[in-house]
């Protein structure tokens, strides 16, 4: 069983620990340019509280299964964030745009050098983020906005 160092630290991998972590970086892109331009309010603490929640999930999935790294943080913000984009048209286009492309180009380089198993994962985690931003708009946000709760 690794630990939590191992797991953040790819157990030492150069290649995985760089792509890993700006991938994280990127992903989070659309929701600090949200914040940049004046974006706030209560769906910041639901940003928070999945984000905590992400970290948690992807440790305990590592450290049940024996595996390590970050990836189903950033594919899960990433599906977050497309998500509540296309329901409500939160994030700047183009960066949102990039981020998704920069997370597909890291997820193909995994496609072709990982375990299928780290493509299921991703997969995965892409819906996860996708239900959690359901999860904010049906579970007492429903139909009324962002515009409502800032």
């Amino acid at each position: 069983m690794p630990t939590v160092n191992e797991i953040l630290t790819y157990d030492g991998s150069s290649t995985d620990i760089i792509l890993n972590y700006i991938a994280l970086v990127v992903c989070l892109f659309p929701f600090l340019f949200f914040l940049l331009k004046g974006g706030g309010g209560k769906v910041v603490y639901w940003w928070v509280a999945a984000f905590m929640f992400l970290w948690a999930f992807q440790i305990g999935l590592c450290l049940a299964e024996g595996c390590t790294g970050i990836s189903v943080v950033w594919n899960a913000i990433i599906g977050h964030a497309v998500v509540d984009h296309i329901r409500e048209k939160v994030f700047h286009f183009r960066i949102l745009l990039f981020a998704g492309v920069f997370a597909a180009v890291i997820d193909a380089y995994y496609l072709f050098t990982a375990e299928m198993l780290t493509t299921v994962a991703h997969v995965c985690a892409l819906l996860l983020g996708s239900l959690l931003s359901g999860m904010w708009w049906y579970c007492g946000k429903k139909r009324r906005g962002y515009a409502a709760i800032q």
